[in-house]
């Protein structure tokens, strides 16, 4: 066995010997290349040649791999940029919305010049299947009292009920125990405008006891009308949407949807009585 083992030692000695031979006769200058610097050239080039792809190939996948890891971070960076558009956008959108609601409020007190009013604003709402109930940041320090009526430019939201220093509760128009005098605008028609438990979760209220024979459409305004209770005449209260007929069969039943939504409102005024 040891002579195999020396036998191979011997043979890789004189192949290596060899191959640097070649290669040092290849670097020799000489004009036309010879027989050795051939066979050397036929053996190592396709070696090279093979080695080059390796090469490249290996320099590609780095490559590929590098350029991947680039994209995944530009990616993250273009994500976080695109979050904190679209938190400016949100924020510029609740700030346009925010103002619009002071330019009505501002043009609802110039038109009524003559009438006292509080800006406020909604900090809490209180909504379940019985009751709409909001909660103001003005009270009693701010001039707020009991049964004064809370509005908007698009109407009526509803009347104070109970009060604190620098807070007022508020009860919704639509609220299941609520209820204003009120007049059908175009055609006189008088009754009472109601919340109802079951129309209140569609920011809607009920008109009932309308004469049989009234002219009442749908579209038709609705305002109230003074007549006792805590709301003054000539407010916006909504729109008729429907039309439809009493229990009884007596008379007419008109669903209103009102003008300014408790579940939407932020900006309010107060009117003093």
């Amino acid at each position: 066995m040891s002579f195999f083992k020396n036998k191979t030692k011997v043979l890789i000695l004189i192949l290596t010997i060899i191959l640097a031979a070649l290669m040092a006769v290849s670097t020799l200058p000489s004009k036309n290349a010879g027989f050795i610097s051939n066979a050397f050239g036929y053996v190592i080039t396709p070696v090279q040649n093979a080695l080059e792809r390796v090469i490249d190939a290996t320099e590609g996948f780095f490559k590929y791999f590098i350029d991947m890891k680039n994209l995944e971070r530009k990616n993250g960076d273009l994500k976080e940029e695109i979050s904190a558009l679209n938190s400016s956008l949100r924020e510029m959108t609740d700030l346009k919305n925010e103002n619009e609601q002071l330019r009505s409020l501002l043009g609802l007190k110039q038109r009524n010049s003559d009438k006292q009013y509080i800006a406020a604003e909604v900090s809490a709402r209180n909504f379940n299947n019985w009751y709409c109930v909001l909660t103001l940041d003005k009270g009693t320090d701010d001039g707020v009292a009991v049964n004064d009526v809370v509005l908007t430019n698009d109407g009526v939201v509803g009347y104070v009920y109970e009060i604190g220093t620098n807070w007022a509760k508020v009860t919704g128009i639509i609220d299941s125990t609520s209820s204003a005098a009120a007049i059908a605008k175009r055609t006189g028609d008088k009754s009472v405008v109601e919340g109802d438990i079951n129309l209140m979760q569609n920011g809607q209220c009920k008109m009932p006891y309308i004469p049989k024979e009234s002219g009442i459409l749908q579209g038709d305004e609705v305002y109230t009308s003074g007549g006792g209770g805590v709301y003054p005449e000539g407010l916006y209260i909504g729109t008729v949407e429907e039309i439809v007929n009493s229990a009884d069969g007596m008379s007419k039943e008109a669903v209103i949807k009102t003008g300014a939504s408790p579940y939407d409102v932020k900006c309010v005024f107060i009117l003093k009585r």
